[in-house]
């Protein structure tokens, strides 16, 4: 699974021509297991985001979420209607402590992982793109 990862985020820097003003690499990385609070949506681009982030804000607020150290903060690709043009993401942050599920917020237990990441040095305004080209890689139907 890891190999395949890594490969396609490395087919994926190959086809993106903007990635040749800055650097990048690819490392495995073991995600801990941990507690999370998260909250599941759909955006019409991945550079929608932000929308996701702020309704799981606004419960971290309400219930004076306390974040974990080191805090992870993770967005999952779950599948994409290509009809519509609706992605289907996932946010998370890792938490401690104990917190009551909403209709829409859950707090779970994720179990460790290991994961292909890419690590480029560069400007924080192409960090969308990045994102959106490897998810789009990954994800093809």
């Amino acid at each position: 699974m890891l190999r395949k990862q890594i490969l396609q985020i490395e087919t994926t820097l190959d086809d993106i021509d903007s990635f040749a003003d800055f650097s990048s690499c690819i490392a495995i990385k073991e995600i801990p297991e941990r507690n999370v609070i998260c909250y599941c949506g759909k955006i019409s681009a991945f550079n929608r985001e932000g929308e996701l982030r702020s309704k799981l804000n606004e419960e971290i607020i309400r219930q004076n979420v306390q974040f974990s150290n080191p805090q992870y903060s993770i967005a999952i690709f779950h599948g994409e209607d290509t009809e519509k043009g609706i992605l289907d993401i996932e946010v998370q942050n890792s938490v401690i402590g104990s917190y009551v599920d909403t209709e829409q917020i859950q707090f779970k237990f994720i179990k460790q992982i290991a994961a292909a990441t890419l690590i480029f040095k560069g400007g924080y305004g192409r960090l969308h793109r990045v994102n959106e080209a490897v998810a789009r890689r990954m994800y093809k139907p």
